[in-house]
């Protein structure tokens, strides 16, 4: 009995995952049988009342399907959003909300910080850190060297 409760207790200790605050919000468990332009004007109608937004994403893709991200100009109002519409009723389905895990292209290129895919890819590639920008000069080099690599998928062998 002595280690069930050890382990009990071990699992009641497990961390929950932080949730970062960001200006991205990610809808999932919307309604796929309604019109992409539908949704999207929908989306802007119920979230524009808690503030600016500069961007809404839905796609038609299967991988995307039911799914949308919403990018408000102020992390505020972000905040405010979901605190306030997670599980509303949007076209006959509860909205699960959460903020997004990465940066938005758009809030990225606002701050200056923005990255194209291929640069991410060329850093991945290489083994540096998306996060480690101690050594800029480090990355100059990198991208320097990677612009001298051709790559090529389905060549015959």
């Amino acid at each position: 009995d002595g280690n069930n409760n050890t382990e009990n207790h071990q699992d009641s200790t497990k961390e929950t995952p932080t949730i970062v605050p960001s200006q991205t919000l990610y809808l999932r468990n919307i309604n796929e049988k309604i019109r992409i332009e539908e949704i999207k004007q929908n989306i802007f109608l119920l979230f524009s009342q808690f503030g600016e937004i500069l961007e809404i994403n839905t796609k038609k893709v299967r991988k995307m399907k039911g799914q949308a991200f919403v990018v408000f100009k102020e992390l505020q109002h972000a905040s405010e959003a979901l605190r306030i519409l997670q599980r509303f009723s949007f076209f006959g389905r509860e909205l699960d909300i959460q903020c997004a895990r990465t940066k938005s292209d758009i809030i990225a290129k606002r701050e200056g910080t923005f990255e194209t895919a291929m640069a991410k890819k060329r850093k991945k590639l290489l083994g540096i850190e998306e996060n480690h920008k101690e050594d800029s000069k480090q990355v100059k080099n990198t991208e320097e060297i990677v612009s001298n690599v051709l790559m090529a998928d389905g060549l015959p062998a």
